[in-house]
Parts: structure tokens; C-alpha cells; sequence
């Protein structure tokens, strides 16, 4: 660390042992901007509503004690305004953006009210202008309300001065859909505005609205203080961004990462070209985010093709600049960018495994994959980043999905399933021949003993392989017909209903429908099929005669509509329906492709079993 980025450090560590008065308000500091941006480099916005009702009672707890109340560090880059007063927010963005939206929701609430300001509180004084002081903080040139004090980063800029900071009058709605990266601070704008309205509800007339919102914005202004850093180019800012945040502010490993990446390939360029650096690097990462929808575990997952040994969370970063560092500042600016577009180009990989569209068994099975875990990612982004034929391939994906099912079904470790993955994909990226890698999945698979009869039959209704193998088999006895996709439309149907009573009880000739014997017969897998999300919630509890003729041969799934083919339901047709489905299972997920057919239930039953 250089001494100026000591030196701010210091500075903080000495603010936060003091605590004294000389620590700023917040009103303080906005007013001393005329200007204020978001870095584009840092995540959009990211409080969720339990954040924000806690911020916003602590603001009325505030209010109450008349106590002043620490809000955090703020870290202000100074811009190139000739005026010094222009300044971009490196850390804090959070609360300040939460601050501007709730101060603009108080000013719209304001003029909602149809008055501006409080009468004089004692005689001969001059009357409290609530509508200025909202306004003064919004707008550093009075006479304008076009020029914003405060500019959101290019994610959510048009957002926060369209529909937030402009005037009322003048505002457009907070839309319903947009950019998944634009959600959280849609849901927070509404939050906010809500919290505001049920506050004043509670107060009588407009001139009693008007003193509560009066009291919010003073003790939001005066007893809200912060500690304030302020930088003076680019390069410190981020010094002292990345080094706060390795020590321990809610930050994702990725969002370190992605700072790492800018200050590394910013060497040697001007404030300018830095800024301009920032925006291509967001860019990217937006696309690598959209990408890959969870950043963190991609970046594990990438990880862990890379190198050799554990890559925990918290060493995300600390394994990334590794990666990157060199002694020479030039010779680092290139590493950094090799491993950049690498993991550019990784994402892209990662995206066919999030939502794979190759179509066929390759593509089914990796989206059964998805709903089990992730740690498969790790092989099959190697795979898939190899040159490997797509019959090979294809086969490398079957073996996981054979190997990750009866794994979980044994009960297996899951750190272990993910250090053999880690091992096979540094493999494949070594180039080792598939027909090797392909034999050890296949040993693998030797290894794991499952008995699928015990298993289905005790977590038949509370695992998700018992789900997948309802839709699996569908699929296997319909194969030609158009899938119907294993998503919210199909809910998982108890034939017998998972809370009994007396008919259904005599049906399956168990004593006590709220026994344990009644709860373990109708939670085994063989009580259980897949159908429409309508015909479930219309069919719950009716007796089998009834679901058999009014709603099971509507279904879109055949594993439901043969059904229709038994007249009774019964504890032994359970019991039968559930070897039946554990024939189906080491048929679908064999080590080696099976020549055996899958058949439907009433098939079965009409071959006695076979």
C-alpha cells in the first residue's frame, strides 16, 4: 500500500476512535457537492426491504431520541471541476442512493399536500419552508431543477432522474419490468414511497403531515453523520476501495475482482482513459453477469478449471491477484487482461450451462443437473471449453448426470463430488484423452451403492431426484411427442392426499389417517405423479374415483393420464408403483446406456411386474 492510501486509512481509523462532533452530517457533506456521482466499476443497487425498513426506523428512532445517529463512511473522489466541488462517490453508494430516493419521496409527498411550508413557531418568527429544504438537498442551483445533485451510474441513471428526482409533475413511473439489474432499486423506490405514506397516515391534517415530514428531514440532515474520506484521482480511490473492502464491507468477491481488474489495466492512463476503462469493464461485466446469473459461483466454478486445490469464497480474491500479480506494472496489465477476456469468454461457456438450447439428451439432462446442484458446472465448463467431439461430449454430460444423482442419493459428500470434478476438469484442460476421463466417470459410478426402492420409498416426496425421475420417465414413455418442460406449471401430485382423513384412510385400509404409517405410505414416490398447476389445486383431496375421471386424463403428462387405466388406488399399488419407478430409474440412469424399454405403470402391471 503507498503512503497516501495509509494515510487515508489512518485517517479513518482516527474518525472512528474519535466520534466527536467534528464528525459531518450528511447535510454537510451533500451541500459541499455540487455534484455527486456513482463509479460506474462499483455493483448496482443491492438493499433489500429489510434494509431499508431498518434504515427507516432507525431514522424515526433518531427522531424520537433526538440522539445523533452514525451512518457510515462515505469515500468522495475529487473530479476535475474547477470548482472543487464535483465529486465521485467510491464508496457508500448504497446509503447515499437510499437517502436521495427517500429525501425525493418526502418532497413529492410535500407537494402532494398542496403546502409548502410551517407557520412561525413562536411570534415574530419566520415560517419553517419544508418544500426548500428538500429541495436545496436535491438541487444545488436553486433556480433549476433540471441540474441533479446527485447521478446514479449508468445502470440506473435514467431510472433515478426520470423517475425519482424530477419533479412530480414531471416524473415517469417506476416500471413493472426492466433489467434484472435495475430490480432490487425498482422494489426500493416502491419501499421507500410506502414507508413514507403508511408514516403520515398516522398524522392528522396537512399541516400536521407537513411538520412530521419537517422532522424527518432535519434529523436526517443534522443527527445522521458519517465518516468522510476524500480521494483525488482514480488510482487512490480504488486503492482505498479495494483495501476497505478486503477488510471486510459487504462487498462480493467478484465486485473486488472486477476492481482489481480496472485499476491493473488502468496503469499507465490518464484520468480520462481510466474513466473510459471503467465503462468498457462494466459493460463487459454486465454481459458476463446476464451471462452466468450467479457472478460468485462462476467465478468459483472458473476458478477451480484453473488451478489445483480448494477455492473457497473467501479467497476469491486473494487467488485472483495472485494470478495476476507480476513485479512490473506493464507485465501485470497484461496478465490481467489474458485472464479478463479469458473469463469473458468463460461466461459465455457457462451460459450454455445455465440455460443449455443443444437441444436432444445432452440439453434435458443438463437441466435436470441445474435443479440438483452446481458443482457439475466445473466439469462441464472444462468440456465445454475443450475441443472435443460433440459424441464425446455428449457422453462426458450423461456420465455426470448418472454419477450426480446416485451421489446425492447416497448421500454422499458434496465437497468430495467437487474436488473429483476439479480434478477432472484440470485434466481436460491438460488435454488428457476423453477415453481416459470418460473411464473414471464410469469407476466413479462404480463406487456409489444405491438402493433406489429404500430410497424413493422413504424420500419419495422431499428430493428432487424423485421429481426428475417422474418427469424423466414421462419423457422416456412419450419419447417423440412434444416434451412438456419440468418447470411452475407442474405441481408434484399426492394421488392419495398428503393430509388424510377417514375415506382416504379406508381406502388404503390404514387405521389412522394422521399416523405415521399413513404419512409414510403416501410420501413414497409410487403415491405420487406430476400434473398440471389448474388440475392440482382443483383435485386435492378429492377421493381417486374422482381425480382418476374428472382431472388425471386432462393431464398434459401420460405418467398422470395412465392412471385413468386402474380403478382403485391402494397401499399395494403404492408399494408396486414404487419398485416400478425404481425400475425406471436404473434403466434412465445406468452407467451404460440400457437396452431395456421404459414401459408405462399399467403396462407393468399388466406384465406382472416385469
Amino acid at each position: 500500500m503507498d503512503n497516501s492510501s495509509r494515510s487515508l486509512l489512518d485517517q479513518l481509523r482516527l474518525e472512528i476512535m474519535d466520534n466527536s462532533g467534528q464528525t459531518p452530517t450528511i447535510l454537510s457533506v451533500v451541500e459541499s457537492c455540487e455534484h455527486i456521482t456513482v463509479e460506474d466499476y462499483q455493483r448496482t443497487y443491492q438493499w433489500e426491504k429489510a434494509n431499508i425498513e431498518e434504515f427507516f426506523e432507525d431514522l424515526k428512532e433518531t427522531v424520537g431520541s433526538g440522539d445523533r445517529h452514525f451512518f457510515g463512511t462515505l469515500i468522495l473522489q475529487q473530479t476535475d471541476d474547477p470548482k472543487g466541488t464535483s465529486f465521485a462517490i467510491v464508496d457508500g453508494q448504497q446509503r447515499l442512493t437510499t437517502i436521495f430516493v427517500l429525501v425525493a419521496a418526502l418532497r413529492d409527498a410535500i407537494k402532494a399536500l398542496g403546502i409548502h411550508s410551517i407557520p412561525p413557531a413562536t411570534l415574530g418568527g419566520r415560517e419553517v419552508r419544508v418544500l426548500d429544504k428538500a429541495q436545496d438537498f436535491l438541487y444545488a442551483d436553486d433556480s433549476r431543477v433540471d441540474v441533479h445533485r446527485f447521478t446514479s451510474n449508468r445502470i440506473l441513471r435514467d431510472l433515478m432522474r426520470n423517475c425519482v428526482i424530477a419533479e412530480p409533475e414531471n416524473q415517469t413511473e417506476i416500471p413493472a419490468r426492466d433489467k434484472n439489474t435495475t430490480l432490487a432499486f425498482r422494489k426500493a423506490v416502491r419501499t421507500i414511497r410506502e414507508l413514507v405514506r403508511k408514516d403520515l397516515e398516522k398524522i392528522d391534517g396537512a399541516e400536521g403531515k407537513l411538520g412530521r415530514i419537517n422532522q424527518l428531514l432535519d434529523t436526517l440532515f443534522d443527527k445522521f453523520v458519517v465518516l468522510r474520506i476524500t480521494t483525488l484521482n482514480v488510482s487512490e480511490s480504488l486503492e482505498i476501495f479495494l483495501t476497505l473492502n478486503n477488510r471486510g464491507l459487504a462487498l462480493g468477491p467478484s465486485d473486488i475482482v472486477r476492481g482489481h481488474v480496472m485499476k491493473n489495466l488502468g496503469h499507465s492512463l490518464d484520468d480520462r482513459a481510466q474513466e473510459s476503462l471503467q465503462q468498457s469493464v462494466l459493460d463487459e461485466w454486465e454481459t458476463v453477469a446476464a451471462n452466468v446469473g450467479d457472478p460468485e459461483s462462476f467465478m468459483r466454478h472458473y476458478l477451480l478449471t484453473r488451478m489445483e486445490g480448494k477455492v473457497q469464497k473467501k479467497k476469491v480474491v486473494s487467488i485472483v491477484t495472485t494470478l495476476i500479480s507480476r513485479e512490473d506494472a506493464a507485465e501485470r496489465k497484461e496478465a490481467t487482461a489474458e485472464f479478463w477476456s479469458d473469463l469473458i469468454d468463460a461466461s459465455e461457456t457457462y451460459a450454455q450451462l445455465m440455460e443449455p438450447n443443444m437441444g436432444g439428451d445432452c440439453q434435458y439432462q443438463i437441466e435436470l443437473l441445474n435443479g440438483l446442484m452446481k458443482s457439475h458446472r466445473i466439469l462441464l465448463l472444462a468440456a465445454f471449453r475443450s475441443n472435443l467431439e460433440v459424441a464425446d461430449r455428449n457422453e462426458l454430460v450423461r456420465l455426470t448426470w448418472v454419477l450426480c444423482f446416485r451421489w446425492v442419493m447416497a448421500g454422499m459428500n458434496a465437497q468430495i463430488l467437487e474436488n473429483y470434478f476439479q480434478e477432472l476438469a484440470t485434466s481436460i484442460r491438460a488435454n488428457t484423452a476423453v477415453s481416459i476421463i470418460r473411464r473414471s466417470l464410469e469407476d466413479k459410478i462404480e463406487t456409489v451403492t444405491v438402493n433406489a426402492v429404500e430410497y424413493f420409498t422413504a424420500e419419495g416426496d422431499s428430493s428432487y431426484a424423485g421429481r426428475a425421475l417422474l418427469h424423466a420417465t414421462n419423457r422416456a414413455i412419450t419419447r417423440g411427442a412434444n416434451p412438456v418442460a419440468f418447470d411452475s406449471t407442474l405441481h408434484l401430485e399426492h394421488i392419495a392426499p398428503n393430509s388424510g382423513n377417514d375415506e382416504w384412510a379406508e381406502a388404503l385400509q390404514i387405521s389412522d389417517p394422521n399416523g405415521n404409517e399413513y404419512n409414510s405410505t403416501v410420501s413414497s414416490l409410487g403415491n405420487l405423479t406430476l400434473l398440471d398447476v389448474k388440475l392440482n389445486l382443483q383435485a386435492q383431496r378429492k377421493s381417486f374415483s374422482e381425480k382418476r375421471g374428472d382431472y388425471y386424463h386432462l393431464s398434459t403428462m401420460d405418467i398422470t393420464r395412465d392412471l385413468f387405466a386402474l380403478t382403485t388406488w391402494s397401499k399395494e399399488l403404492i408399494s408396486e408403483r414404487t419398485v416400478w419407478l425404481s425400475e425406471c430409474f436404473e434403466i434412465l440412469w445406468a452407467k451404460s446406456p440400457s437396452n431395456h424399454e421404459v414401459v408405462r405403470f399399467s403396462d407393468w402391471l399388466e406384465a406382472g411386474g416385469q
